[in-house]
């Protein structure tokens, strides 16, 4: 049951994610990367809230996720444009460090959350 909760989570970010990112037009958007920072803080809260899924866990279902949609959103630009990403490698290395952060954050007030729930419990 775990594994299928899982698989869910990754599915969900990926489809939040995913996406507000293809269909959102860049020139509108502060930075396609601060919509994806936004909500992978959200997603990791909600999870966190709403699951008892363990936090490493949430956080690398986000991760994961947050990682899929933004190696597709890539992969459009360099098929319309071959040399929009020439520092890929390290484009890639800068996503997942930022995306950790990301998520840390939305995961550490849930993780207060269920502290306190199941110390009001106790």
């Amino acid at each position: 049951m775990k594994i299928r909760l899982f698989i869910l989570l990754i599915l969900i970010a990926s489809i939040v994610i995913g996406v507000s990112m293809w269909l959102s037009s860049y020139p509108e958007v502060v930075g396609i990367f601060t919509l994806t920072f936004n909500l992978s803080v959200l997603l990791t809260l909600a999870f966190t809230i709403l699951t008892k899924v363990e936090l490493i866990k949430i956080i690398f279902a986000t991760m994961l996720s947050a990682m899929f949609a933004i190696i597709i959103a890539i992969m459009i630009d360099v098929s319309f444009d071959p040399t929009s990403h020439n520092l890929l490698p390290f484009e890639i290395i800068i996503d997942i460090y930022w995306l950790l952060i990301a998520c840390l954050i939305g995961v550490l007030p849930g993780a207060l959350f269920r502290w306190l729930k199941k110390r009001k419990h106790s």
